[in-house]
């Protein structure tokens, strides 16, 4: 399963890691309007996949949270 995730500062990200260590999602793509943030996240293995846009990260999706 996919999981977009529309913000991953601390709370998304805490999100991302915490749905990541629980084995629910294959992967995870995120979108951040701060762009440093979505490095970051990938950086930390919180996501797989940094998106350009809320609309990509959503598009293929089976589960969208909004953090």
């Amino acid at each position: 399963m996919k999981m977009a995730l529309i913000g991953v500062g601390l709370i998304g990200g805490s999100f991302a890691l915490a749905t990541r260590a629980a084995g629910k999602f294959d992967r995870i793509v995120g979108f951040d309007s701060q762009p440093g943030a979505s490095r970051r996240a990938k950086e930390l293995g919180a996501i797989d996949e940094v998106s350009s846009s809320p609309a990509q990260a959503v598009g293929a999706a089976d589960v969208v949270m909004i953090a």
